[in-house]
């Protein structure tokens, strides 16, 4: 299939399980925003994307994905914008999975089991939100968002956080939830 003038690929509310390498080959290029949210994936191979260099969007929300390595998201580039990952089952996000993400504006990890805030600390510059509201974090160290000077919005409500400490090195935050 030679779908590369297709820029915009819905593909949601269906009974999709895993994205294998090479499902997109056809769609090299031109596709700015793929969403496959509202399924049932539970696994995503390593270089699925590995073609999309020009996919602004990856919507990944409401689906069953238990983690995200530094495989999963191989090939999207400095042009990629915003990921959602919200209302998976997701635990940890390894370092280094998202750092290539070198234009990532926008990150969306709402209702997941994440407990673990270390990689936050390694997440692009370029971060100006960052949702992580209704997961497992009891706290947040000190300096953990110190690389993040342009994230201006900021939500981890329905966390179980008593230590707002880390705040203070959140200079040009506009909202926090």
């Amino acid at each position: 299939m030679n779908l590369v003038t297709l820029r915009t690929l819905y593909l949601e509310h269906n009974f999709l399980t895993e994205v294998k390498t090479g499902t997109f080959v056809g769609m090299a290029g031109n596709l700015r925003t793929l969403s496959l949210r509202y399924n049932e994936l539970s696994h995503i191979e390593a270089g699925a994307f590995l073609r999309l260099s020009g996919l602004y969007h990856l919507f990944l929300e409401h689906n069953s994905l238990t983690e995200i390595n530094n495989n999963t998201l191989v090939g999207l580039t400095g042009n990629f914008r915003s990921l959602n990952l919200g209302n998976n089952s997701l635990k940890n996000i390894a370092i280094g999975t998202l750092d290539h993400l070198t234009g990532l504006q926008y990150l969306y990890l709402d209702e997941n089991m994440i407990y673990d805030a270390l990689f936050i600390e390694y997440l692009p510059t370029t971060l100006n939100l960052l949702s992580l509201k209704n997961n497992s974090f009891d706290g947040i160290a000190n300096g953990t968002f110190r690389g993040l000077s342009q994230l201006r919005y900021l939500y981890l409500d329905g966390n179980h956080i008593s230590d707002l400490s880390f705040v203070v090195s959140l200079s040009n935050l506009l909202e926090l939830l």
